[in-house]
């Protein structure tokens, strides 16, 4: 069973790995899966996302239903952590704005950030 801290780890290790650069297409809009590799902190989560689609958790969860298992949707308040992390990642300015705000989206779900 998913939990938040595994899903908050896959996040945190993901966008590190990658300079806390957020995922944005051409058009400047966020995606799961960018064409230069760049994933957004859900797409971290995401085995296999497509980088044509846009959208929240709940529209990314009824076009791919299959994600739901993989996201851990059924664990009670994952969903919550999803969208908040989403909206985290979307609303953030700055590489160094996305770190903070990730520190503080653990400290409101009560995570801890990884080493």
């Amino acid at each position: 069973m998913i939990k938040k801290q595994e899903l908050f780890n896959k996040m945190w290790t993901g966008l590190e790995a990658q300079g806390w650069e957020q995922a944005l297409n051409e058009d400047q809009q966020c995606r799961y899966l960018t064409y230069s590799g760049a994933r957004c902190a859900v797409g971290h989560c995401l085995s296999n996302p497509d980088p044509e689609f846009e959208g929240g958790v709940t529209r990314l969860i009824l076009a791919f239903p299959e994600v739901k298992e993989e996201l851990g949707i059924e664990v009670p308040g994952v969903f919550g952590f999803l969208v908040d992390a989403q909206e985290t990642h979307d609303v953030s300015t700055s590489g160094d704005r996305l770190k903070l705000d990730f520190e503080a989206l653990a400290r409101r779900h009560d995570l801890v950030v990884p080493e």
